[in-house]
């Protein structure tokens, strides 16, 4: 049997692949492509007309930002369109 690639064996385990992408620039991403954010509530932004729910919420000590928010996006949630 063929021994995976270093870079298949690393997406195959729980180790990290690449760093985490900070939340203020995934966000900013994705208003380059034309998205509306909605961080009206900055724990809980959003992208109306996307599939997705964030949280930037976390009882863990962690990295946060210039706003005291989590440095990344702590869970992403799948749900209905709005």
């Amino acid at each position: 049997m063929r021994a995976a690639s270093p870079a298949r064996a690393c997406c195959s385990t729980r180790t990290r692949c690449s760093p985490p992408l900070p939340a203020q620039e995934f966000f900013a991403r994705a208003v380059g492509r034309g998205w509306r954010v909605d961080t009206s509530q900055p724990e809980y932004p959003v992208i109306p007309g996307v599939s997705l729910a964030f949280t930037r919420q976390t009882s863990r000590d962690i990295e946060e930002d210039a706003d005291g928010l989590p440095r990344c996006v702590t869970s992403v949630l799948v749900g209905a369109k709005d």
